[in-house]
């Protein structure tokens, strides 16, 4: 913290004590994030505008020229202001904070938020961010942060709970800065605790009336199919009782064409008779069956 010499802050000499607390927070740290985002604010003022227009790199997809690296750091810090020093991995961070830092982000600059690609590397700008920010304060903030945490659950203390521990003296926080981030982490905190709470909320609201559409569907659906067995048992029944008729009629059919056939074969042998007795021919007698 010697390289940045004495800062004309007010507050610097109330945090002196505690450089070994804030040296991941040190003072030329702070004076650069509020520079940076003072340049904004003069570059805006000078301009005119209400934004500042981002361009980027068409091979890289990575901001450039006047306002690129304005537009990174800016990043880099709303990204340590808002995701917690706790989160482990990107995949860990709620899509809440990402809309929320990206929502700070377009306050400032005009950036083509509907390009894929350019998106797809402000997203590796904030892992490779949040990776360092971890990095940065693994020796320090996340290991007095395990240490406070609860040791039966393992549970690391919360942003607040460290802010407090290790900015808030008696009589109030340490400096405006500290207040103000303080402030900023709290809000965020709670936005994040109602959207939770709201999203929760509409879950359950919409999951119970997709459990009573369903269970009317489901119903509905039980009522049809018994619906359509039923018709198809009578017309099974209908084809059963159909076929039984036809057989019966077909077998009194053929018990009447055996009728008369018989009665023809009959007639023929009494005719045959008769004539074999007219014309006096004597017939054989029928040959002995084969044993």
């Amino acid at each position: 913290m010697s390289s940045h010499g004495s800062a004309p802050l007010a507050t610097s000499a109330a945090s002196g004590s505690n450089s070994g607390d804030d040296r991941h927070d040190p003072k030329g740290k702070r004076v650069r994030e509020e520079t940076r985002g003072c340049s904004v604010e003069k570059e805006l003022r000078r301009l005119k505008i209400d934004r500042l227009k981002v361009e980027f790199c068409e091979k890289t997809w990575k901001p450039i020229l006047n306002y690129g690296k304005m537009f990174l750091n800016i990043l880099a810090k709303t990204v340590r202001d808002t995701i917690p020093a706790s989160t482990l991995a990107w995949k860990d961070v709620k899509k809440e904070d990402i809309e929320l830092i990206l929502n700070q982000i377009e306050i400032k600059f005009d950036y083509p938020r509907s390009d894929a690609l350019f998106m797809d590397s402000i997203e590796q700008s904030m892992m490779t961010y949040l990776r360092d920010w971890r990095e940065m304060g693994s020796s320090t903030m996340i290991r007095q942060m395990k240490a406070k945490g609860n040791p039966e659950t393992r549970e690391l203390m919360s942003p607040i709970d460290y802010f407090k521990n290790c900015h808030l003296k008696p009589f109030g926080l340490r400096n405006e800065y500290t207040q103000e981030k303080y402030a900023r982490i709290h809000c965020v905190e709670m936005v994040t605790s109602r959207t939770e709470a709201l999203t929760q909320t509409q879950s359950q609201r919409v999951g119970s009336t997709l459990s009573a559409a369903s269970t009317g569907q489901v119903a509905e659906t039980i009522t049809t199919l018994k619906q359509q067995l039923a018709e198809k048992n009578t017309e099974h029944t209908r084809q059963i009782d159909e076929t039984q008729r036809q057989m019966t009629e077909k077998k009194v059919e053929n018990q009447l064409r055996l009728k008369e056939t018989q009665r023809q074969l009959n007639e023929q042998n009494q005719m045959l008779q008769t004539l074999i007795a007219k014309l006096g021919i004597k017939m054989p007698p029928p040959l002995p069956p084969e044993l």
